[in-house]
């Protein structure tokens, strides 16, 4: 079966692919603070490598780069990743009347570690910063997501049956629909500037 959630660029001038899934999970808390995360795998004549890109957006400073993100699988084991983030900002949002931050990175996981998380039945997962730590709860949902990548980024023959499920649901079509809006807009407004 096709994985028409993969996406696959690749930079010739670089000689660099990068695979990913269309969308990305999100996890809001009850403040309103909101965590994306994404796996990607890139591939250049340097190596192989794999990681989970995160977006922080909420009210205060997490401090992620000081932290880690943990996956406590059903098994009992735990699963620890450092990060690397490049980006901070910070700005006033005219809507809710108050600071908002944003924090942008990524952490490293091998593939035998993402491997265990997809075979979890359940999984929860930690965001560590230096100020505060976040948990959730990995649905079946995302769960599906970090099976469906493993499928188009490294096995074809693996989680068909997450792949199958999401294709009945179609939620991660509305999520490329949405991204190939916004990437229209993106490139209107940047011909425009």
């Amino acid at each position: 079966m096709a994985n028409k959630y993969v996406f696959v660029d690749y930079n010739k001038f670089e000689d660099k692919k990068n695979i990913q899934l269309m969308g990305d999970i999100k996890f809001k808390n009850r403040t309103g603070a909101s965590y994306e995360l994404k796996p990607r795998r890139t591939i250049t004549s340097e190596g192989d490598y794999l990681v989970l890109d995160v977006n922080y957006e909420g009210g205060s400073w997490m401090d992620l780069k000081s932290g880690s993100l943990i996956f406590h699988l059903d098994n009992g084991e735990n699963i620890e990743l450092k990060p690397h983030f490049s980006h901070r900002e910070k700005w006033y949002s005219d809507t809710e009347k108050a600071m908002r931050y944003c924090e942008e990175g990524y952490y490293d996981i091998n593939e035998e570690d993402f491997l265990k998380i997809c075979n979890a039945k359940t999984a929860e997962l930690r965001f560590n910063g230096s100020h505060y730590y976040q948990d959730f709860i990995c649905n079946q949902s995302v769960m599906n997501y970090f099976r469906i990548f493993y499928n188009g980024a490294y096995d074809s023959k693996s989680y068909i049956d997450a792949l199958e499920y999401e294709n009945k649901r179609g939620t991660l079509m509305i999520a490329f629909i949405l991204l190939i809006i916004i990437g229209i807009f993106c490139l209107i407004f940047s011909c425009v500037s």
